[in-house]
């Protein structure tokens, strides 16, 4: 058995409800949405540096070392997968805390013991009442950069279990820079009634949108005048960035935009760029992140989730 101590900022993340969408839903394809959350919030910690990755059940908790870096890391983390859980319409409990933790390593397996362990799971406890916050102590705050302070507000004193009263603080992390607008397409009541033909679900920022064939092209872009408007402040999604209609029975994305866009198939977690002018297949189940990667928009504020299934 080997050990060592390290500074670092734990991260622990939990979903809410989750007996409770098991019983909604049934045990297999609750554990599958839930399974598919824990993996994309491993990704995004992984890609901001987290050095120890384990989940518990349904929690996952994730540490970033060093002092001021690893605050940083851990509250982007956090602000991303309280996103990711957004757009899979489910909510995360969430807590932080920074301090010596100790690595060890039994039988080959890796665990993670501490203060700021303990304090970090009585944190994201007490968001029980409180679900889709991210809570964390006075002293992390003041470990964040600027930009995330800004973010961060009290919560108020709280009696935390084994420590006493406490200033709770919450970090916000909505993200205020990309807005979406729904038009409604003008022939949206018009044909097909009664048939069984393909529909498609579309999810944005925890808004959902009900595709049918027959309203034609489905257009996704930064101007007023798209049936799905998300706005970018770089910008690199384009005024009608891709477009999305049924054809020969087939949902097709097809990229009219200046950067392109991803496509991912998320039963498989295959993905695979949409160049400019192109046109695709899309799976059954899957997202499209415009104008970038997925890596480059951990937080999924310019991705589009869709579904495929048939009309009753």
């Amino acid at each position: 058995m080997s050990s060592s101590i390290r500074n670092c900022t734990v991260l622990i993340a939990d979903i809410a409800g989750s007996v409770a969408l098991r019983v909604e839903i049934g045990e297999v394809e609750a554990n599958r949405r839930i399974r598919e959350l824990l993996q994309r919030i491993a990704t995004v910690a992984r890609g901001n540096g987290a050095t120890f990755l384990k989940s518990y059940g349904d929690d996952i908790v994730a540490t970033f070392e060093g002092s001021d870096s690893g605050a940083a890391s851990a509250a982007a983390s956090a602000i991303a997968a309280q996103r990711c859980a957004e757009q899979a319409h489910l909510q995360l409990y969430a807590g932080m805390c920074a301090g010596p933790v100790e690595f060890i390593e039994t039988l080959g397996r890796p665990d993670v013991y501490g203060q700021a362990m303990n304090l970090a799971a009585r944190l994201h406890k007490l968001t029980e009442d409180a679900p889709g916050r991210i809570f964390l102590p006075a002293e992390l705050v003041r470990m964040l950069p600027p930009h995330l302070q800004h973010e961060a507000s009290a919560y108020g004193a709280r009696k935390i279990k084994g420590y006493g009263p406490m200033e709770v603080w919450t970090l916000a992390w909505r993200d205020h820079s990309a807005t979406v607008t729904f038009v409604p397409p003008k022939n949206m009541a018009a044909g097909l009634s009664g048939s069984r033909a393909a529909m498609l679900a579309l999810w944005h920022r925890g808004v959902r949108i009900d595709l049918d064939p027959a309203d034609g092209a489905f257009v996704i872009g930064r101007s007023v005048d798209c049936s799905l408007q998300v706005m970018d402040p770089e910008p690199r999604i384009s005024s009608r960035h891709v477009t999305i209609q049924l054809e020969s029975g087939l949902w097709m994305a097809h990229d009219v935009s200046r950067n392109g866009c991803w496509v991912r198939d998320e039963r498989t977690g295959e993905e695979f760029p949409l160049l400019p002018g192109a046109k695709a297949r899309l799976p059954a189940r899957g997202s499209i992140c415009l104008g970038r990667s997925f890596s480059e928009d951990p937080g999924g504020s310019f991705v589009v989730f869709f579904e495929a299934s048939l009309r009753r």
